[in-house]
């Protein structure tokens, strides 16, 4: 059985989460670990361990906002993936909760980004490649990404620019259009 427990400064599994963090994301993808943390006291986010038999098998970073839920981060210990584990977590979100999912996931240039992208398509999740979304840059130090956004169901122009704009205002703490 899945258990979610959050990250906080001091808890034993800081380090885990930490490393898996850094290790599973390039510079440009991830903010700064302590502020990922941090930013859970003054935002609609957490950041989690995910344990499966009291063991830590990855993290998961998701804001829960008022029409949808993002999920920023997630990660399974390069140990036990091929697994499962990562699909367990992706359908336990599913089915928890009635609102639209979505992710942003590289665009389909490089081998592992297209596993990515099936995996989540395996998952019923849907890629909207028919919109430019630009992942805004996480600090000064960092450049912003091309990605696609991925979601429970397909979006609209309209329901693409309310989530990027809801993206973009909360997640990154910008009112730029790209």
């Amino acid at each position: 059985m899945l258990q979610f427990a959050p990250v906080r400064p001091g808890s034993i599994f800081l380090d885990f989460a930490e490393n898996l963090y850094i290790t599973s994301f390039s510079p440009n993808e991830r903010r700064d670990f302590n502020v990922a943390v941090d930013l859970q006291t003054s935002s609609p986010v957490t950041f989690f361990v995910i344990f499966e038999n009291d063991i830590a098998i990855g993290i998961l970073v998701i804001w829960e906002l008022a029409d949808f839920l993002y999920i920023e981060h997630l990660a399974i210990d390069p140990n036990l993936r091929g697994k499962g584990l990562g699909s367990g977590i992706v359908k336990e979100i599913l089915s928890k909760s009635l609102k639209q999912v979505i992710l942003e996931v590289e665009r389909p240039e490089t081998i592992e980004a297209q596993r990515r992208i099936r995996f989540y398509q395996n998952m019923g999740l849907v890629l909207n490649a028919d919109w430019n979304y630009i992942q805004p840059a996480y600090d000064k130090e960092k450049e912003a990404v091309p990605m696609f956004l991925m979601s429970r169901n397909p979006l609209d122009s309209t329901e693409y620019e309310k989530i990027r704009d809801e993206l973009y205002a909360r997640v990154y703490s910008i009112n730029q259009i790209f």
